[in-house]
């Protein structure tokens, strides 16, 4: 494929640093709370992911989900896990902080910047809930930020592609456009090639089994996982077949997130998550509806004949961990190599 392509790797533990590695991967982004897009790890996973890893460590600096406005306390909360961050070793930090109008804060974000220093600095996702994304990338420019991650302001960066193009164009040797979101073995060689990009940010996680036997059935802290016995490790999408398979809570409620399978293909599979993206509050019917459906329209309107108000989900990224992901991030090398 010509010159090296840097591979980031989304994680969300330091086991999963040291997986990333052995896969092949370039560098890491170290976050807590993948299921809510990611946010500040904890001091411990940082410096242990230090000790174990010799790849590049960035870390997230995210004082919570949802929004990309904060207050001046949450805004002294990142400034205090940037200082934090230096302290444990990392190599870099990503941030994201966005005006009330979906501008970039260029005073804040300059702030954090001369903060960071030495290290280097990725605006994360932000960027692409920002209303204009020319402006935005200019303002990054301008206050220093190396580099931006972006989906291309879509959901999967293979549907954002057009405008990553053309902000890796626009960007030049001014600041690096990182492609991420949905990025997968299976179309990261396109996005590389019809980008232009040089660096990549993907995520390659497995749900294993958990070594817990004993379980509650009368309590759950945070949601439910899909299945007895598997901790939600995974925002790789797990199609279920056949009948539900025990797969309905309590009094009928169902907790389904959207996820993407072969965005070649536009084709799509519900699976069940233990986060509450969606709450449907139907019995199986409903359920074999969405698994009987082929593509993201299909999903829609039998979510919309069921009158399920559809409220917009950040993208699941659980925690990929141990050695069992390796062959996923060989993958990866092999599908940007090749």
């Amino acid at each position: 494929m010509g010159d090296r392509i840097i591979l980031e790797a989304c994680i969300g533990s330091a086991e999963a640093a040291i997986a990333a590695q052995a896969g092949g991967a370039d560098r890491v982004e170290l976050c807590a709370n993948l299921l809510e897009g990611g946010t500040t790890p904890s001091a411990g996973s940082i410096q242990l992911a230090r000790q174990r890893i010799s790849i590049g460590l960035q870390v997230m600096i995210r004082p919570r989900g949802g929004d990309f406005c904060y207050t001046d306390v949450e805004f002294e909360n990142m400034k205090l896990d940037i200082e934090m961050a230096k302290k444990l070793g990392a190599d870099g930090v990503a941030i994201g902080i966005l005006k009330p109008d979906g501008s970039v804060d260029k005073q804040r974000s300059g702030e954090l910047v001369d903060l960071a220093r030495p290290l280097n600095v990725t605006f994360h996702r932000a960027f692409d809930m920002a209303r204009d994304p020319y402006q935005a990338l200019e303002d990054l420019i301008e206050v220093g930020v190396d580099r931006v991650l972006t989906s291309g302001q879509e959901i999967t960066a293979l549907e954002g592609l057009d405008l990553i193009v053309d902000l890796v164009r626009k960007a030049g040797d001014r600041i690096i456009v990182m492609p991420g979101g949905g990025i997968h073995e299976r179309n990261i060689r396109k996005i590389v090639e019809q980008s232009g990009a040089r660096e990549v940010h993907a995520a390659a996680p497995v749900t294993i089994a958990s070594a817990m036997e004993y379980r509650n059935p009368r309590c759950f802290l945070g949601g439910r996982t899909p299945a007895a016995g598997v901790r939600p490790r995974s925002d790789r999408p797990r199609s279920y077949s056949g009948d539900a398979g025990g797969h309905s809570l309590k009094d009928g409620q169902m907790r389904v997130l959207i996820g993407a399978v072969g965005h070649e293909s536009n084709t799509f599979t519900p699976f069940l998550t233990r986060m509450d993206d969606f709450t449907i509050r139907y019995g199986d019917e409903l359920l074999q509806g969405l698994l009987g459906s082929d593509s993201l329209n299909g999903i829609v309107d039998t979510l919309q004949a069921h009158d399920v108000e559809l409220v917009p989900a950040v993208a699941a990224r659980a925690m990929p961990g141990g050695v069992v992901e390796r062959s996923a991030y060989e993958t990866f090398k092999r599908a940007i190599l090749e």
